[in-house]
């Protein structure tokens, strides 16, 4: 993809995003789809609901109409054998489960280990189209990290979203560095790299939400925008030919399983680490971490 493209591509999804948060907060406030003040929440006054089905929806266009400029239509896509192109269409199909299971949540809550079913059903299209941590020879031990990562993260990213800006903040400073990554990685040659333009769309798309949800938010995610950015944050991040491996590809037999797990967990320090503390105090408090 052409940097014009690419730059178009971002002004297209930013527009969108923005237009569709804006458009989802006046819904939201017509038909009362509010969170109101409460004791244990940070906001005081009744916000709007369901931020993330307006900049989720908007991201997926961009990254289909991506794939269809890159490979020429979906059939072309399945029947290729562009690996990194079955790797882009399973993290899509598998983020929109979890926006699908994070939506069913906002309405209406579900219990922790349905939650968990549904995270493991997206981790196995990334999975089955051949997407796995290359840490060691041994498949079902990478293959086990895989899942292990994605419930991670997708659940860290959830668990960050506890004020205004926060967890979309995060998420696009560690997309933003997943793609410098990629392009260090390929050079001239980055913009081919499908991690490139769908992580631009990407951030545009949260930049478009951020925008609303900025102190003092007036909108808020809901899961079904936290639980499909995560997803994504952590397919993006598996070293794999999606990324162009992130560079580790050139370092020594020796460095490289150590890169593979070392890189993905540094340029997402930030969850991850939110994520370890809080489980321990509220397991110090006799506390359940799913607890909102």
């Amino acid at each position: 993809m052409s940097l014009p493209h690419l730059a178009l591509l971002a002004l297209s999804v930013f527009g969108g995003a923005t237009l569709g948060t804006a458009l989802m907060r006046r819904l939201a406030v017509r038909y009362g789809w509010l969170v109101l003040p409460r004791a244990d929440r940070w906001h005081k006054q009744p916000t709007a609901r369901y931020g993330g089905t307006g900049f989720y929806p908007v991201f997926l266009l961009g990254a289909i109409w991506i794939l269809e400029q890159e490979y020429g239509g979906a059939w072309r896509l399945l029947a290729g054998s562009a690996h990194e192109g079955h790797l882009a269409a399973a993290m899509l199909l598998g983020s929109l489960v979890m926006f699908t299971c994070g939506l069913w949540d906002d309405v209406q809550p579900l219990r922790p280990a349905t939650k968990l079913l549904w995270q493991f059903v997206a981790t196995s299209l990334f999975v089955y189209a051949g997407g796995s941590f290359p840490l060691t020879h041994v498949q079902v031990f990478d293959i086990l990290l895989t899942y292990f990562w994605f419930v991670g993260i997708t659940n860290a990213v959830n668990l960050l979203d506890n004020m205004d800006g926060l967890a979309s903040g995060v998420v696009m400073v560690a997309v933003a560095t997943i793609v410098v990554l990629a392009v260090s990685a390929e050079g001239v040659a980055s913009t081919r790299v499908l991690t490139v333009p769908l992580g631009v769309a990407f951030i545009a798309a949260v930049m478009g939400f951020l925008l609303h949800n900025r102190p003092p938010a007036a909108i808020f995610m809901g899961d079904c925008g936290s639980l499909c950015i995560g997803y994504l944050l952590a397919a993006l991040a598996v070293p794999s030919p999606l990324n162009s491996f992130m560079g580790i590809r050139t370092a020594g037999d020796v460095l490289r399983p150590i890169l593979a797990l070392l890189i993905p967990a540094t340029v997402l320090a930030i969850p991850i680490f939110d994520t370890t503390l809080v489980t321990l105090t509220r397991a110090w408090r006799a506390q359940k971490a799913s607890q909102g």
